[in-house]
C-alpha cells in the first residue's frame, strides 16, 4: 500500500455484519473529505458518524448524541482504517512512531493513540489493538480489494472479549444515488410517546443512596428497577423476560465495573414510567437475584440510556417523588445554572478538580452509591496511593467483585461544592470498566446526592443546586 494516494471518489459500500451475535446489514459512506456515515440495520441497529466536524452516535434508543474524548478519536481510526482511507493524502490520521510494521496513529487533532500492525508483502493495515475491558481490544482486516485508485479490506472482524463481530462488503460504487446526511440526527419518535396530560413527579424509592422507580411492564407493576445514569443500555432480569414472552436479538460481552459479562439482549415489552412509553427499546439480561437480597425488596430491571436520553429529569433529594418532562422542558430554579456535560460513551460526564490540584474526567453514575472512585490507571497516574492510610474493601456490581482501596482525600470539587477529605474509592483492578485509561473515575451518589439535579440528556446539559438538607 502506497501511503499519500490520492482518494479519486467516494466510497459507498453494502454487506452485512454480525453484531451483538445477530447478522444485520451494513452500509458505509465515506467522501473524498473523510467525512462519513456506517448504519447497521437490523434488529439492533447503530450508526456512528462524522460531518467533518462533529461526530455522533445513535444506537437502538433513538437518542443520538455528539462522541466525545476517546470515542471520538477511535470511532474515526477505525472508521478510516476500515474504509481504506487512512494512509491517503490529507487523511485526518497520522503516524506518532513507526518500527518496523508496528505503527502507533492518533487523529490529527485527537490524543487517543492505538496500534496498527501492518501486513509485511502488502503493507496494508492487518490489525488494530486498543484497550478494552477484557484485555485488548482488536480489529483484524482482511481480503483487500482495489476500488477507486486505495485497497479496502472486505472483511473486518471485531474482537471484544469473547465475542467476535464481523462486518463483510459485498459491493462499492463510487455513487450513492441519493442525499446522505452525515450530520447528527434528530431523535426519533419510534415507538415513543409522552402523554403531557400524565403527571410529571413519580414515586422514587431511595436505599443506600441508589435510587429505585417503578415502572410498569405491559401494564403490570412487576418490581423495582434502578434509576441508573451508568447503565448504557436498559437491563431485565431473565425471568421477567420469560414471562413477557421476550423475543432474543441478540448476545454480547459487554463491560462490567471489574470484568466483563456474556450476556443475551431481548426485545417485546412496553415499558411505562411516569407520562413516558417505550415500546422498541432491547434490554440487556441481569440476574437480579443479588439485589433483591441485598436491598431487601424485588428489585427486577435497571432503567437506564434508552429511558433517561428520551427525558429531562427533576430529581430533588429532599423530595418523595422525581419530576419527568419532555427534553429541553424542566424548568430551571432561579437559583439555578445549565452546565454543559459530553458524554463518554453513553454516560454523561465532567471534568473535575481534586487533591494536588489535578483535573480530570468523571463519569456520573447513580447507580453507584460512593462518593467518587478514582480507575486503576488514575491512580497509577495521579500516584493517589502513595503515603495515604486506606483499607482494603470488596468492590461489585455487573461482572462481579473485586478488591479495591478506600481512603480519605484532601478534597474534591463537584458542582459548586467542595468536599472536605471525602472517603473515596481507589480501584485496582485490571480488567473491566474500572481499569478503563479513558476516564479517570465515577462520581456516585454520595456527592451527586447533596444536590438537586437536573438532567437534560438531548440537550447535554445538567444543573446542580446544592440542596439544603
Amino acid at each position: 500500500m502506497v501511503r499519500g494516494v490520492e482518494l479519486k471518489s467516494d466510497i459507498h459500500a453494502t454487506g452485512t455484519e454480525i453484531v451483538h451475535g445477530s447478522a444485520q446489514k451494513f452500509v458505509m459512506h465515506v467522501t473524498r473529505s473523510f467525512e462519513y456515515r456506517f448504519d447497521i440495520i437490523g434488529n439492533m441497529p447503530e450508526t456512528d458518524g462524522f460531518d467533518g466536524k462533529t461526530a455522533w452516535h445513535l444506537g437502538g434508543a433513538g437518542v443520538p448524541h455528539i462522541a466525545s474524548y476517546s470515542d471520538r478519536d477511535l470511532t474515526r481510526i477505525v472508521a478510516y482504517i476500515q474504509a481504506g482511507v487512512w494512509a491517503c493524502k490529507n487523511s485526518p490520521i497520522e503516524i506518532v512512531s513507526e518500527k518496523g510494521n508496528d505503527l502507533v496513529i492518533k487523529c490529527k487533532d485527537g490524543s487517543t493513540t492505538v496500534n496498527l500492525t501492518l501486513d509485511p508483502k502488502t503493507h496494508t493495515a492487518m490489525k488494530l489493538t486498543s484497550w478494552g475491558p477484557s484485555g485488548n481490544e482488536v480489529w483484524k482486516f482482511s481480503d483487500y480489494i482495489l476500488f477507486s485508485g486505495i485497497l479496502v479490506p472486505k472483511v473486518i472482524a471485531h474482537e471484544n472479549g469473547d465475542t467476535v463481530d464481523t462486518a463483510t462488503i459485498k459491493e462499492m460504487s463510487p455513487n450513492f444515488g441519493g442525499t446522505i446526511n452525515f450530520k447528527m440526527p434528530a431523535a426519533t419518535s419510534d415507538g415513543y410517546t409522552f402523554d403531557l396530560a400524565a403527571n410529571p413527579q413519580i414515586e422514587v424509592k431511595r436505599k443506600f443512596g441508589y435510587l429505585f422507580v417503578r415502572p410498569k411492564v405491559d401494564g403490570k407493576d412487576e418490581g423495582w428497577w434502578f434509576l441508573d445514569t451508568g447503565a448504557e443500555v436498559m437491563v431485565i432480569d431473565p425471568e421477567l423476560a420469560k414471562t413477557h414472552k421476550m423475543k432474543a436479538v441478540g448476545n454480547d460481552s459487554v463491560s462490567g465495573v471489574v470484568a466483563n459479562v456474556k450476556t443475551s439482549f431481548w426485545k417485546g415489552i412496553e415499558f411505562q414510567l411516569g407520562p413516558v412509553t417505550i415500546r422498541n427499546s432491547s434490554y440487556m439480561e441481569l440476574e437480579m437475584k443479588q439485589f433483591t437480597d441485598g436491598f431487601g425488596m424485588n428489585v427486577v430491571g435497571i432503567c437506564g440510556y434508552d429511558f433517561i436520553s428520551r427525558v429531562a429529569m427533576d430529581i430533588d433529594p429532599t423530595k418523595a417523588t422525581l419530576g419527568i418532562y419532555p427534553a429541553g422542558k424542566a424548568a430551571l430554579p432561579t437559583n439555578g445554572a445549565w452546565t454543559s456535560f459530553l458524554f463518554h460513551g453513553n454516560m454523561p460526564s465532567l471534568s473535575c478538580n481534586f487533591e494536588g490540584n489535578h483535573q480530570g474526567l468523571f463519569s456520573l453514575d447513580t447507580g453507584s452509591g460512593s462518593t467518587v472512585d478514582f480507575f486503576s490507571p488514575a491512580v497509577s497516574k495521579y500516584e493517589l496511593l502513595k503515603d495515604r492510610k486506606v483499607s482494603s474493601v470488596m468492590t461489585g456490581g455487573a461482572g462481579g467483585a473485586s478488591e479495591s482501596k478506600m481512603g480519605p482525600l484532601d478534597w474534591f470539587i463537584f458542582g459548586s461544592k467542595k468536599f472536605e477529605k471525602p472517603v473515596v474509592g481507589f480501584q485496582t483492578t485490571t480488567k473491566g470498566g474500572f481499569a478503563s485509561p479513558f476516564v479517570d473515575g465515577n462520581i456516585g451518589m454520595q456527592f451527586m446526592g447533596k444536590f438537586r439535579m437536573i438532567l437534560d440528556y438531548q440537550n447535554s446539559r445538567l444543573a446542580l443546586i446544592e440542596a439544603k438538607n
